[in-house]
């Protein structure tokens, strides 16, 4: 996220340490996973991006639950199913499937 924000304000590493008043190593750490930044370098970080420190976590909590997700073996599994399905037919099974999981759901 911090990279992406970086390069949509055409900034380098070494301009955004400037601008937050870290080291260019601990932006570079930070974007390549090699280090978690403490809360006082998030603050720095957001104020320099010009977005909230809670931007950090909301984004971290989203990455983590998509990482969950496409790792379940089933969820692989579906997508594999899905492809197989010409697209035009695609619709027709994902809605199928709607009704079957109702079902399934009112038999519980």
């Amino acid at each position: 996220m911090i990279a992406e924000l970086r390069e949509q304000l055409g900034w380098s590493q070494r301009e955004l340490a400037e601008q937050a008043g870290i080291g260019k190593e601990t932006v570079w750490k930070i974007e390549n996973n090699q280090t978690r930044p403490s809360t006082r370098t998030l603050e720095k970080l957001a104020k320099a991006l010009r977005i909230e420190v809670s931007e950090f976590y909301k984004y971290e909590a989203a990455s983590f639950a998509e990482r969950a997700y496409e790792t379940d073996p089933l969820v692989t599994r579906f997508k594999i199913l899905l492809e197989s399905i010409p697209k035009s037919q695609r619709r027709r099974f994902v809605e199928g499937l709607e009704e079957l999981v109702k079902a399934l759901l009112v038999d519980l």
